[in-house]
């Protein structure tokens, strides 16, 4: 019985980014438990006036008004069946085939070879027969704009995993709102975080953290730290836990009972939610959050913000400075800003954390302390209580890891090679891994600002070399001021979207 109510990482659905920042136009590699995974879309190339697939052919031959048709997304092994080159090298063809940029061989969505050019007349039929020469296709969802794998191939993978349901968040019974027009959704957040998925999970449901760690953007450590008070509310460890928790008044007494609360429920295996409601009538603040294990060390992060308005159509503060400054936000982007200006406002939020929990991990992991990697079947887990100095803001954490030892044993099942990487300062630096090159959003941005950038160069350049006598000395100045300052501004935001160091000594 036991036994049964392990968690099976191999039998769930995991998530892995927001499918409106994939690329459709090329395949994008990511990892999933250890596993190097390709994701991209089968959609053919269809002609606008005639409704027709363009075919197969150079992407330069095009004709004029094409689109790429809607297609299904997939995940590939990222492994070329043939001789072992990744196919997240290769190529999204216009008949929505999967090349192989080493030989040219292609796929079809569903893992099946489909060309080989230097067949011999029935060579191709032979090759096909071979099991080996289709794709690790893994089954996938999209469920609220979010692309969901199975981590295992194969027909009984199929089976079990149509019969498996997603495991999203869903307003239902959360907020009785009936009107759509209430309810806000901010824009989704992706990023390859430099730490496991349990120390994600971790650093989210632990609210002490936030405005000390969080100072200068959503909090101020010189005001909100105060006692905690944590009221475990589901204690069902077959699908996870829920807690609640309240702060403390400025003066150090007990909030009432009426008092905002905020509501965190963790979901296995690492979906999270974060409530915190508003008054009696459905209006709330909600942090909607899912992560999966990539590799030791490493865990894909989504998500998002949802805000539920009241009755009258007003926007919900709940009168404590973190959430209500989320929710400015959220609704400031809703309306205003681009997403690519959210997601460098995202990454400055994650940085200012990062590296407390990339290096947490890592030291537990090193002194043998604790770890949920490199774990023996037979070898019981770390007591993470043993390890730290724990109190009772510590509450929920301490549940959090006992449900990780209790469903999993106290390890990720990790394919391949499960050592865990050195710290490295650099690699919690580096935004553009980690986001820029997965999120086509802020890829095409990057892209324009470094246009203008040069753009702005060259006319200041050519100000100066041209010096027109009609605008005169004052005015030139000017000129090549206003474009000078633009560069340096463009290079300013490029430099956001490559490398974002943040340093808590100089953050006052």
């Amino acid at each position: 019985a036991e036994e049964e109510e392990k968690f099976d990482w191999f039998k769930t659905w995991l998530p892995l980014m927001p499918v409106e920042y994939l690329d459709r136009e090329k395949p994008t590699p990511f990892k999933l438990l250890g596993m190097d995974i390709v994701v991209w879309n089968d959609g053919a190339v269809v002609d606008e006036k005639s409704g027709m697939p363009i075919g197969f052919g150079p992407k330069t031959e095009r004709p004029k008004k094409t689109r790429r048709a809607e297609g299904t997304w997939r995940a590939f092994a990222d492994r070329c069946p043939h001789r072992a080159a990744p196919l997240s090298e290769g190529r999204v063809e216009d008949d929505g085939s999967l090349m192989c940029s080493y030989h040219a061989w292609r796929w079809e969505g569903d893992g099946e070879l489909a060309v080989v050019p230097q067949a011999h007349g029935s060579e191709l039929e032979r090759i096909k027969k071979n099991p080996k020469s289709n794709c690790n296709s893994f089954p996938t969802k999209v469920k609220n704009g979010v692309l969901w794998v199975w981590p295992k191939a194969g027909s009984d993978a199929r089976i079990i995993s149509e019969l498996t349901p997603v495991n999203e968040m869903s307003l239902e019974g959360l907020t009785d709102v009936d009107d759509d027009s209430r309810i806000v959704y901010g824009p989704w957040m992706f990023r390859y975080l430099p730490y496991g998925w349990d120390f994600f999970v971790e650093n989210v449901i632990d609210a002490a953290h936030v405005p000390v760690a969080h100072h200068g953007v959503v909090a101020s450590r010189y005001v909100e730290p105060r006692p905690l008070h944590i009221n475990v509310t589901d204690d069902t460890f077959k699908n996870g836990f829920s807690f609640e928790f309240t702060m403390n008044m400025e003066d150090g007494s007990v909030p009432e009972q009426g008092d905002v609360k905020s509501l965190d429920q963790v979901t296995a295996p690492a979906n999270l939610r974060v409530l915190t409601k508003v008054g009696d009538d459905g209006a709330c603040h909600i942090v909607e959050i899912y992560s999966s294990p990539g590799e030791p060390g490493f865990s894909n992060n989504v998500a998002r913000q949802i805000v539920v308005k009241t009755k009258d159509g007003k926007v919900p503060f709940t009168g404590r400075q973190t959430r209500d400054t989320q929710i400015k936000t959220t609704m400031l982007t809703e309306k205003f800003l681009p997403k690519w200006v959210w997601h460098i406002l995202s990454n400055k939020f994650l940085q200012q954390d990062a590296l407390f929990v990339h290096v947490q991990e890592r030291m537990l992991h090193e002194s043998g302390e604790y770890s949920t990697v490199n774990k023996g079947e037979d070898e019981e887990g770390d007591r993470y209580v043993d390890a730290i100095v724990p109190m009772t803001s510590d509450k929920q954490v301490l549940l959090f890891r006992k449900w990780v030892q209790k469903m999993t044993g106290g390890r990720t099942p990790f394919q391949g090679n499960a050592s865990m990487s050195p710290i490295d300062k650099e690699v919690v630096f580096d935004v553009y891994n980690s986001h820029t090159k997965h999120c086509s959003v802020c890829m095409g941005a990057l892209k324009n600002l470094r246009k203008f950038r040069f753009a702005s160069s060259a006319i200041a350049i050519s100000f100066v070399i041209w010096n027109p006598v009609f605008l005169g000395k004052l005015g030139t100045g000017a000129v090549v001021a206003a474009f000078v300052g633009a560069a340096l501004l463009a290079n300013k935001v490029i430099g956001l979207m490559i490398r974002m160091e943040f340093n808590h000594g100089e953050n006052d």
